[in-house]
């Protein structure tokens, strides 16, 4: 994930980092989870950026407008532009979402 300057289209942002945006990653972004989980891949806190995330009707998001955090799924496009937005953009193939680290627990039984 990559955090923009205002007024940055994913598409330019990740071709300034020798990357193409990924459309289906941005689209996968659609709760107030996912949203602070980009937050914390990227090194920032939400709470320094945003009170409350929530869906937005707009296609340059997930991001941050001022002081609102939003994500808005299905209608994202990496070649939108916010002229007062950061983007959240997916410059690759692996922008997790979410956590996919699996924890595996192992119980044993004994028999007498």
């Amino acid at each position: 994930w990559v955090f923009t300057y205002k007024g940055v289209s994913c598409d330019a942002a990740c071709a300034a980092v020798s990357g193409s945006c990924d459309v289906d990653s941005l689209k996968a972004v659609d709760t107030a989870d996912e949203l602070q989980f980009i937050f914390n891949e990227v090194g920032l806190s939400s709470s320094d950026y945003c009170s409350t995330p929530y869906n937005s009707n707009f296609d340059y998001f997930p991001g941050v407008y001022y002081d609102y955090c939003a994500h808005n799924g299905q209608r994202s496009r990496c070649d939108s532009i916010g002229r007062e937005t950061n983007r959240f953009c997916c410059c690759g193939t692996n922008c997790p979402v979410a956590d996919t680290t699996t924890t595996t627990t192992t119980t044993s039984t004994g028999t007498q």
